[in-house]
């Protein structure tokens, strides 16, 4: 593989890297802060990638009073059944959310239904994996290339 795409390569993987860091470590300070009424919640399938390489995730979505966009929140293992339960319509909630209208906490009656910790795992997860693999692919590229470098003198 060229050293060029494996370099282009590396350098994706650091940005995922940075945004997976930059959410594992997102405090509620930082979030937009929202208190309004149910008016629609459940799941909903999102369709990623290209016709041919369509995957589909399942994500849980509410609809608060006064916003004029649906709030979702994914989890690895798709399973929102306690949010579902805990959540009904015209229930007062309390949301923080970030620019992408992903949710990061629901509050409701001072308990929190979703907490923010989750967020934070998912995205050292995701950091770590795309930092290692961002490494093993400079070392990788560095490694092969050094030997036609070596022909070149």
């Amino acid at each position: 593989m060229p050293l060029i795409t494996l370099c282009i390569v590396g350098l994706v993987m650091c940005y995922f890297a940075y945004t997976g860091f930059k959410s594992g470590f997102r405090s509620l300070d930082d979030l937009t802060k929202y208190t309004g009424s149910i008016t629609d919640k459940g799941e909903i399938t999102v369709e990623y990638g290209k016709s041919g390489d369509k995957t589909f995730q399942d994500h849980f979505y509410i609809n608060l009073t006064g916003l004029d966009y649906r709030l979702t929140s994914y989890n690895m293992d798709e399973r929102y059944g306690h949010l579902d339960q805990a959540l009904n319509r015209g229930d007062i909630v309390t949301v923080y959310y970030a620019e992408a209208h992903n949710l990061y906490q629901i509050e409701k009656d001072g308990e929190i239904i979703l907490d923010i910790s989750d967020a934070h795992g998912r995205g050292l997860v995701m950091g770590f994996l795309m930092a290692g693999g961002a490494l093993f692919v400079f070392i990788y590229a560095i490694r092969g290339h050094r030997r036609n470098w070596d022909n070149i003198k």
